[in-house]
């Protein structure tokens, strides 16, 4: 497996304009990424998930943050750097993985992946698909290099991560079954158990009936949410052209290593009913590589062949570039929150009380401000309240008398009439109406349905 210099030039150079744009461009964001910094914080204070606050994963990607949180500190910004830093090193073991397999076009894997419409979007934001990603693509990496034991550690980790791993894992199982790798299943599967024992034993021994009801019963629960149905349009709209040759490529070489975790992952997320567009990036990996290996094989057999190959290799480059711009006009100002720093400042002037509201946007307050959110109510995300693992009516109650500054999104415009809305997920509009008071609206600048981020105060009056 030999890598001339200018191979490994075009290789790096995608991964570092890569990265160098999202340095560029890092700015606060809404979402669920704001409540798993909170946790991870709250964890180097002694506060446990599970035990302490509600937590619909597994633990990992708490821990995976904790860490970091130890090694840069509060400079919370910087934490939204992670996602794309995942993502350029799965560019970077794509291209080892297709190296392995003597590819002649491994070194496009980079910018193929990279620059890609669903990378670029999905980049942006902290939510730990990317770390699952990564682990798996490095398990099979690994796997490759006849280490099944540190595989196996490994895919225990993505597991550990999000559940949604175990298709990659049932894949890769099948994988050494099928070829009949016993003392390497062996060895793979001592990794991923004593992995899984010693991450997960902790926090089984000290409740593991909360467990079972925060991460299975919860799932369970949980209703539909986003439609199957939405997200895989939009995913076709954006990446037809790879879904075509990558799912081309990966049918006619038929690699076993990837085409099982591939096949198990597409099953999986076809059937899931509350599909995000950014869980498609699971299967998205397997594409970029099947496209390689299409245009790989094309390559290799020389001839109309090879001029097939920089055919499809010159178009998937320019498709690329056309979703740069896209990503670049219409997907990279969605999202900020623009306002983020302003709000804690205010929030910093106002008496003492601790903090509720919206998971995407009271946690990362908290941390910008020193203040606190009100103990226990870190993820207020809808579908906690919508599949039972938290009572709707009971919590407004009980935060109604506490006291807090409610933080929200939220849709508010008097001049039409409309009162202030977008609470209601995670918050009773009969508690709301009764006991809080608009004391501090700031704009967002964003063309999004909320137009505002609220400052509420909400106290049960006596």
């Amino acid at each position: 497996m030999k890598h001339s210099r200018l191979e490994v030039f075009g290789a790096l150079l995608p991964v570092v304009l890569f990265l160098t744009l999202k340095i560029v461009q890092l700015s606060f964001r809404f979402g669920d990424g704001n409540a798993y910094l909170y946790m991870a914080d709250r964890l180097l204070s002694g506060q446990l998930p599970y035990r302490d606050y509600f937590l619909a994963d597994p633990p990992l990607f708490i821990l995976f943050l904790a860490v970091w949180r130890l090694l840069i500190g509060t400079h919370w910004l910087w934490f939204g750097l992670l996602p794309a830093i995942l993502e350029a090193g799965s560019a970077w073991l794509i291209y080892w993985l297709l190296k392995r397999w003597n590819n002649p076009l491994a070194w496009l894997a980079p910018a193929s992946y990279l620059f890609s419409f669903t990378i670029l979007s999905t980049s942006d934001y902290l939510t730990g698909v990317q770390l699952v990603v990564f682990g798996v693509l490095l398990a099979t990496f690994l796997l490759e290099k006849e280490q099944p034991l540190l595989s196996g550690i490994v895919i225990a980790l993505a597991l550990l991560v999000k559940l949604y791993a175990v298709c990659a894992l049932l894949g890769l199982a099948i994988y050494l079954i099928r070829e009949k790798q016993w003392h390497n299943l062996r060895r793979w599967l001592i990794g991923m158990a004593s992995t899984g024992l010693l991450i997960m034993g902790p926090f089984l021994f000290l409740g593991a009936k909360t467990i079972f009801k925060d991460i299975v019963v919860h799932q369970l629960n949980r209703p539909a949410g986003n439609g199957r149905l939405p997200a895989w349009s939009f995913f076709w709209l954006k990446e037809w052209w790879l879904l075509i040759i990558g799912a081309s490529g990966l049918l006619i070489k038929r690699k076993s290593i990837i085409i099982w975790s591939f096949g198990a992952t597409l099953i999986f997320f076809m059937v899931f009913r509350d599909l995000y567009y950014l869980y498609l990036n699971n299967i998205f990996v397997y594409l970029v590589m099947g496209a390689l290996i299409l245009v790989g094989m094309a390559w290799s057999r020389g001839g109309t062949y090879k001029n097939l190959a920089i055919t499809i290799s010159v178009l998937t480059l320019a498709l690329n570039l056309s979703a740069l711009i896209d990503y670049q006009k219409n997907l990279l100002p969605q999202g900020r929150f623009f306002s983020a720093t302003a709000v804690a400042e205010y929030v910093v002037t106002l008496p003492a009380r601790p903090l509720y509201g919206s998971h995407e946007v009271a946690p990362l307050i908290a941390l910008l401000s020193g203040r606190y959110l009100l103990s226990g109510y870190i993820d207020t995300n809808t579908q906690v309240f919508a599949s039972g693992a938290q009572d709707l009516e009971r919590v407004s109650q009980a935060v109604a008398q506490t006291g807090v500054y409610m933080l929200s999104r939220i849709t508010d415009h008097p001049e039409l009439e409309i009162a202030p809305t977008g609470y209601e997920g995670y918050f009773s509009k009969t508690v709301f109406d009764r006991d809080c008071q608009l004391i501090k609206a700031f704009p967002n600048f964003v063309n999004e349905s909320y137009n505002q981020v609220g400052v509420f105060a909400c106290k049960t009056q006596p």
